[in-house]
């Protein structure tokens, strides 16, 4: 068991096919899903055109990097939930352990506090239950009443999928019945999540989602069900939700990391591979690095497709500062 984390700056994944009288779950990352790749997250479930182009990969430029946090005294108030499940107890009816969940959050966690001045609460494995994802963000809501943050960003790497036209995360004590009906009561609805986040009055919101977003039915998958999820905006809120990949593909595993490619992508943009030449990465800096370093190292190193996209709800991301180095 791995201990809940606390840090402070003063730290795809489902396929779900039925038949009318049987069903059941494949979750990304699960060794069921893919005998011959052991490093995917999900399941292509439709091609669309889209194919790897083994171009010239891109250089990691972070290597002599340092934080630069004097560069962000001008920002007031950055906060950060990070949650990330890679061990799911309840097996009985599947396997949903992933390979790089808990490191995935591990490694985001650290980073935004040290190049990102954020205070941040990590939750993980066993800790990175309903309950204590809830109590964490309520917490949050308590402790702005004494004056919201600039900038809130939550992340979440674990299982996901869609459901009548609702996104969900699974949390690690999330249940399973060979049912669906459990499978959604007590797993985490992300318009519940984006609700709760808007009490705390952040004026930014950053959403990252490093999960496979399917849509599952009575009979069939849907893979269009995500983007109906993403045409609904959030009213006035200024929030921005980037996904580990297109529809209907997977968010593949970097092995040699222990972590997925899109989380060790937006790891390694905060901590200056994403810099302008004034060392200062913004949240359009990053989506940019992101659409452009993971596509090329998942087809560079296992020669399949993953694409990050973004939903911007609200304000200019390039106002938004994510993080800052020596230049």
């Amino acid at each position: 068991m791995r201990n809940p984390l606390s840090f402070s700056s003063n730290v795809p994944r489902t396929l779900i096919s039925m038949s009318v009288s049987s069903f059941m779950v494949l979750l990304c990352g699960v060794a069921l899903i893919v005998s011959a790749q052991q490093d995917v997250r999900g399941i292509r479930v439709t091609e669309d055109g889209r194919f790897c182009s083994n171009t010239e990969m891109i250089e990691s430029k972070v290597s002599n990097k340092a934080p630069n946090l004097s560069a962000l005294k001008r920002t007031e108030g950055r906060w950060s939930l990070v949650v990330g499940v890679d061990n799911y107890p309840d097996d009985k009816y599947f396997s949903l352990e992933l390979a790089g969940g808990w490191q995935d959050a591990k490694a985001l966690g650290e980073t935004l506090v040290e190049y990102g001045g954020f205070e941040t609460n990590l939750l993980s494995n066993a800790y990175a239950t309903r309950k204590m994802i809830w109590e964490s963000l309520s917490r949050m809501v308590q402790k702005a009443k004494s004056g919201p943050p600039e900038l809130l960003l939550f992340s979440f790497s674990g299982h996901g999928f869609v459901y009548n036209g609702e996104s969900y995360l699974l949390a690690s004590d999330v249940k399973w019945n060979g049912k669906i009906p459990l499978l959604v009561r007590t797993s985490i609805r992300t318009s519940e999540i984006k609700e709760q986040i808007k009490r705390i009055g952040a004026k930014q919101v950053i959403i990252l989602l490093d999960v496979c977003l399917v849509e599952i039915g009575d009979k069939s998958v849907q893979p269009e069900g995500q983007m109906e999820i993403d045409l609904r905006g959030s009213g006035n809120a200024n929030i921005t939700t980037i996904y580990a990949t297109q529809l209907g593909y997977p968010s593949y595993e970097y092995k040699s990391k222990h972590m997925g490619y899109f989380t060790w992508a937006v790891v390694e943009g905060i901590r200056g591979g994403a810099a302008n030449p004034e060392g200062v990465v913004s949240l359009k800096d990053l989506y940019s690095y992101l659409s452009s370093v993971v596509p090329q190292h998942v087809c560079r190193t296992i020669n399949q497709f993953q694409k990050p996209f973004a939903n911007i709800e609200g304000t200019n991301s390039d106002n938004v500062i994510l993080s800052a180095v020596k230049p």
